[in-house]
Order: C-alpha cells, then sequence, then structure tokens
C-alpha cells in the first residue's frame, strides 16, 4: 500500500512546516548567513538613531555556527580508507573527503544525513548527497522503523524558474540555505517511500515543484517512480515524534543567546568608546543655537549664563564580557567541542583532558556514522555497476596520540634536551586557537604536576 498520503500529510502539517523553519535556521547559522528579525532577540528599534545603532552591531556580528563545524569536521575526518585498491580504482571520480564534509555540513547542523547512489546521464555511476531539509517517515505504531525520507528545498523566485522546470536532475541538491522567505521562491518536496520494497535496495519517489507551501500537497505531482535506488541515511538523534534533530540546532537558544550578548556588548562599546557630552541649558555650537546639538571634533561650544556642560564616562564593561565568556562555555558544551574553544577559558592540567574527552567520544560517533553510511551507498553504487567494493573507514583524527606526543615534548623541554619555542609549536598544532602566552603558561602548569608515585617514593 505504501505511505498513505493522509498520513504523510498528517506528518506534514503536524512537524513539517515548524521542522522547516527551525531546520533551515540551524543550517543558516552553520553556514554563518543568518540574521535575526528585528525584536527576535533585542527590544524592536523605534526609531532612526536606534535603527542605525542596531544595524551596525549586526552588520559586526558573526554566528559561531562556522566556528563549530571548522573545528570539528577536520577532527572527525581524520582519514578515509577503503578495503582493496579495485574499490579505490572505482571511487577515483568520486571525492569521498568532499563528499564527507558536505554529509557532516547537515549532519552537525539537523542530525540527518542522507545520500543516493544512482546513474547519471553519461552512462556513468555517481553518489549525490541530499541537501535541504529532510525528515525521516516513520510507522505510526513503530517510531524506530524509519519507511521513507521527506525532503523539501526552495527553489529560485518564480520570475525565475525555466520554462520547463523538469528539466532539471532529478538529484537537484537543494541547498535550503537558499531559503530567505516564502514568498522568494516555490518549493519542490520529494517523497522517498521504502514501505512495500522487500530487496532493500529499491524506492517509489514522488516529486513535486512549484508549491507555494512544501506542507500542501494537494497538487499532482511532477514525476513518480516507481522504482528507483535507496537513499542512505543516518540519524543521530531522535525527538520523542520520531523527527531528527542536530547538536547545532539543540543548542538554537543558546547560540542565539551569545549572538544576543554580541551585539549588546558591540553596542555597549560603541557608547564607552568615547566620553559623552552632557549639556543642560542653553548653548551655542559655532554661533548657532541648538537646543540638541549634534557636535564634532574643534567645534566650539559657548553656553548662557544657565548652562551647564559635563562629561559622561563610560561604564565598566568588565561584567558583560565575563556574560559572554559564560554564555562562549555553554555553547562550547552543547556541541562538544574541546576545552578552550570558541575563545573560552582555557583549562589546565587533567582538567583539559577531562573537558576533552566527550569531544573524543562525539567525533568517534561521527566517524563511526559516516562510515557506514558511506559503506552502504558506495556498495550500492557497485552493485549498480556490477561489481564488487570494500569497506570504508573514516577514522577521526588521533588525539590521543598526539597527546603522547606532546607529554614527550614537554618533558623533553623539562629536562632541558629541547627549547621552549619547540614544545610551545608542538603544543599549538594541537591547540592552534591558543596563543604563545596561553601555551607557555599551560606547560608551566604541567611542569608543576608531580608523579604520585615519585611523591610516595622521595624523601
Amino acid at each position: 500500500m505504501g505511505i498513505a498520503l493522509e498520513q504523510l500529510r498528517e506528518l506534514q502539517l503536524r512537524a513539517a512546516r515548524g521542522r522547516i523553519d527551525t531546520a533551515d535556521e540551524a543550517l543558516d547559522i552553520a553556514a554563518g548567513v543568518w540574521r535575526p528579525n528585528s525584536g527576535e532577540l533585542m527590544p524592536a528599534a523605534r526609531n532612526a538613531t536606534r535603527a542605525e545603532a542596531w544595524n551596525r552591531a549586526l552588520n559586526q556580528c558573526q554566528s559561531v555556527g562556522p566556528q563549530i563545524l571548522e573545528k570539528k569536521i577536520p577532527s572527525i575526518i581524520g582519514t578515509i580508507a577503503v578495503d582493496t585498491e579495485d574499490s579505490q580504482e572505482m571511487l577515483h571520480t568520486i571525492d569521498l573527503r568532499s563528499l564527507s564534509r558536505r554529509l557532516l555540513e547537515t549532519y552537525l547542523s539537523i542530525g540527518i544525513m542522507a545520500c543516493v547512489a544512482h546513474d547519471t546521464e553519461e552512462g556513468t555511476q555517481t553518489i549525490t548527497r541530499l541537501g535541504g531539509v529532510i525528515e525521516p517517515i516513520t510507522q505510526d505504531d513503530n517510531k524506530d522503523n524509519v519507511i521513507g525520507l521527506y525532503r523539501t528545498w526552495q527553489e529560485v523566485p518564480h520570475s525565475f524558474i525555466p520554462s520547463n522546470p523538469d528539466s532539471r536532475s532529478d538529484f537537484d541538491d537543494g541547498d535550503s540555505r537558499n531559503i530567505i522567505m516564502d514568498d522568494a521562491g516555490s518549493w519542490a518536496v520529494e517523497v522517498w517511500d521504502w514501505s512495500d520494497d522487500t530487496t532493500g535496495g529499491f524506492s517509489k519517489r514522488t516529486l513535486w515543484r512549484g508549491l507555494d507551501d512544501p506542507t500542501d500537497l494537494q497538487k499532482n505531482p511532477v514525476s513518480i517512480d516507481e522504482n528507483t535506488s535507496r537513499p542512505r541515511f543516518r540519524v543521530r538523534s531522535w525527538t520523542t515524534d520520531g523527527l531528527a534533530i542536530g547538536e547545532i540546532e539543540r543548542a538554537l537558544p543558546t547560540i542565539k543567546a551569545l549572538w544576543a550578548t554580541d551585539a549588546r556588548l558591540i553596542l555597549a562599546e560603541e557608547l564607552a568608546g568615547y566620553p559623552m557630552l552632557l549639556a543642560l541649558g542653553g548653548v551655542d555650537v559655532d554661533g548657532e543655537s541648538k537646543s540638541r546639538a549634534v557636535v564634532g571634533p574643534g567645534e566650539v561650544w559657548t553656553g548662557t549664563k544657565d548652562a551647564t556642560v559635563d562629561w559622561l564616562e563610560p561604564g565598566n564593561l568588565k561584567e558583560l564580557r565575563e556574560e559572554r565568556a559564560m554564555r562562549a562555555e555553554r555553547v562550547r558544551m552543547d556541541v562538544n567541542l574541546p576545552g578552550g574553544f570558541l575563545g573560552t577559558a582555557t583549562p589546565s592540567g587533567e582538567a583539559l583532558k577531562e573537558a576533552n574527552l566527550s569531544a573524543q567520544l562525539s567525533n568517534q560517533g561521527y566517524a563511526r556514522d559516516l562510515s557506514e553510511l558511506l559503506t552502504e551507498v558506495t556498495t550500492d553504487l557497485a552493485n549498480i555497476a556490477g561489481t564488487e567494493i570494500g569497506a570504508v573507514s573514516v577514522t577521526p583524527f588521533k588525539q590521543k596520540d598526539y597527546l603522547s606526543e606532546v607529554d614527550t615534548a614537554i618533558k623533553l623541554f623539562q629536562e632541558g634536551i629541547v627549547p621552549l619555542s619547540v614544545t610551545v609549536n608542538k603544543v599549538k598544532d594541537l591547540y592552534p586557537t591558543w596563543s604563545d602566552d596561553d601555551v607557555t603558561e599551560w606547560i608551566s602548569s604541567q611542569s608543576q604536576i608531580i608523579d604520585p608515585d615519585t611523591f610516595l617514593t622521595s624523601g
């Protein structure tokens, strides 16, 4: 029977509309292109002066999404290996590292990644990542059994849709980061249904284009493929109603709170950047009487007998900066980054190792999921081509081995064998965000740690 259309509509009406908006925010934050609406994070500007100040702050703010991806993805994709040489030869036209990176960008953002192996118009075989906003479709009575995928993305604005929209590739990447607002263009929706498949490798694919609302499928689909390759996917985390959610999507409240603190700090720094003149009574500026004078350097103020001119000294921004550091640390914990990243305080000694443990375990989990997904989709690729292929293995950056090298460098420095500069460079390879002073201080803290066995056997 397949997925009943009524069930699909219920899924979409219940979750898809809200999930599209939330997932799109997460993808935009990860890409660094998200901007809050007026009044969303701070009180809306009620006059032109406040609006100008708010726009100046916005122009200086940036989400931490790109930092999160740039720090996590290289740590997850340390090495990519394929079992046999025949497998490597077959995949020479496919950039597995680039594919893995794009998959992880989606996976870290919205908690689901998917790709499909298929034939091309040229008669070759390839693997395409499924972009846009993706949600798993599960059985009503068993949320652990995924029987399809729902995918949507926003196409070009109506005035730019080609006369024959079906001429585009059936595997349009559909990057949802192009979504700006509902009236910016039409929507495409794709539903993959393998509820009736008994072979484990095929799916029914239905495509709608030109939708005003991605949750309204009353319009006839533009194409139905009854027997196409099944997408392979992984879901990192699930919500209670059987939908996917990613680290960045889950951390949206704390990421937005950090953004708001950055904006407030920028506005406060602007006011505190110079003393402000306070004039009471009648004043003249270069001979022109003004009740609310706008002055600049070199202009002379004169006052009437009742006039008072004074200075307002800048406030202390220490507490606001401490709040910013606190919020950044919370974001670091929410997305499982190593200690000392995102500009947070750098722990020392054992505290640093403990802070990095969750990051290492998280990276291992992501690498395992990516290995399984790539193995499945490359096996599909081999089946289409009529050949065989070995497993794909993704190994995260071996931080443990490198930590051992760092410990060795510190011991050699303590024994006077290598200079401090060599040890500093070795540590900075592992923690590139640290300054030389941070590294030197951390090395000094390690020098003060006493081995328990040495302590017990001394004297």
